[in-house]
């Protein structure tokens, strides 16, 4: 199996700094130019299955690779962004994501109040589980399932490096320097071997090459 790990289009707010910030921001403008950019990218190799953190920018960038490859995609609860700051919201709920997104799978596994109901900050032991619940689900679930296929999962920057890691451990010690940020629409590529994963490629642009070997 080969997994795309693809961070969100720019966002109309970043995450920055603050005491209190939107949780849940749309993409910008420009987040819609990079995703018909990157839908149009990825019309061009075999993808198998779309999966999509719960946050409205994720699912945002997910839609328009959505709808030019006809497939329905699937919210992964857990792959949401790495929550730093307390938030003045707790971002959609499944019903809004089910109304303005009919190709999205049916969301039940986000909470009626939101995907982050608490809005508090979060510890980096919940982080950490959060990201070994996802590493998990991708081993066993999806792997099971498109053992020679290719899948996407949009998600974020932090929780994308912190998943590969989780993914990679080896590359912590073959290189104790930490995985550079992602830019947006950068795109992460794991193949999964019958030995293990391994890296192909980090923070590819939609204007690269996927080789199929």
């Amino acid at each position: 199996m080969e997994l795309l790990l693809i961070r969100h289009a720019d966002a109309l707010q970043g995450s920055g700094l603050g005491v209190e910030r939107s949780l849940d921001p749309a993409i910008s403008d420009k987040g819609h130019a990079q995703s018909i950019e990157l839908a149009s990218w990825l019309s061009e190799v075999d993808v198998a299955a779309l999966f999509t953190s719960p946050a409205l920018r994720a699912v945002e960038t997910c839609s328009y690779t959505a709808v030019e490859l006809g497939l329905f995609a699937t919210v992964i609860s857990d792959a949401h962004e790495y929550i730093s700051v307390a938030s003045r919201d707790a971002g959609c709920n499944c019903e809004e994501l089910a109304a303005r997104f009919p190709f999205l799978n049916k969301p039940e596994v986000v909470s009626d109040a939101g995907w982050w109901p608490s809005r508090r900050r979060e510890t980096e032991s919940e982080l950490f589980a959060r990201v070994e619940r996802v590493r998990l689900h991708i081993t066993q679930a999806i792997l099971s399932r498109f053992q020679n296929e290719r899948v996407v999962l949009f998600s974020h920057s932090v929780f994308i490096r912190r998943l590969v890691l989780h993914l990679l451990p080896m590359l912590t010690t073959a290189n104790p320097r930490p995985l550079g940020p992602l830019a947006n629409t950068g795109v992460v590529q794991i193949r999964f071997w019958p030995e293990g994963p391994a890296l192909d490629y980090y923070n590819c642009r939609p204007s690269c090459e996927v080789v199929d070997q």
